[in-house]
């Protein structure tokens, strides 16, 4: 009788032991590009470096330069561009070539329209060159729609409009971003 209970106990933990471990989700297979990840790696790499920063309202600039920048609130517009989520997995196609991919929206009703991420020869090798995300919004009050370019090397940009319905003309919003050495 006891040898039966330990060969059962014993076959319980053997189990047990045998079962995989839970995987982080942070550590499992990413659908789209992570551009989370990357936007972290990318401010940890400038911090420390100042930038200079133009901001154009309907034409109208206004140029700065900032010492030691919070990134994480410069990049906010990219960061909220994240479509790496289980929720969207089946909300958008992706485009291929040999040096890019692109991730275009199926549904009308997403924010971000697409997203192409560059590198400089082949996909995935070297450094990445660019991001460009075009982002749309509708509601009953307004239509916006914005452009954002990220390159690495050089800083990045941030062109929107946005129209009332019914107004004929649309305010235009121009960030441009350059890192410094």
């Amino acid at each position: 009788m006891m040898n039966k209970i330990s060969l059962v106990f014993l076959l319980i933990f053997l189990m047990i032991q045998c079962t995989p471990p839970e995987m982080d989700p942070a550590l499992q297979e990413r659908n789209f590009y992570d551009i989370t990840t990357f936007l972290n790696q990318e401010v940890d790499r400038l911090e420390g470096k100042d930038i200079r920063k133009t901001v154009s309202l309907n034409g109208k600039s206004e140029t700065k330069s900032i010492a030691k920048p919070d990134y994480k609130k410069e990049l906010s517009e990219f960061y909220s561009s994240n479509i790496n989520k289980k929720a969207l997995v089946d909300r958008y196609k992706v485009v291929e070539s040999a040096s890019s991919k692109t991730y275009k929206a199926l549904d009308d009703d997403l924010e971000v329209r697409d997203m192409t991420i560059q590198y400089p020869k082949n996909w995935g090798e070297g450094d990445l060159t660019k991001i460009i995300i075009h982002k749309e919004k509708k509601n009953l009050l307004n239509e916006a729609q914005k452009v954002l370019y990220y390159s690495p090397k050089e800083g990045f940009a941030i062109n929107s409009k946005r129209k009332a319905i019914g107004d004929v003309k649309a305010d235009t919003l121009k960030i441009e971003v350059q890192f410094l050495d």
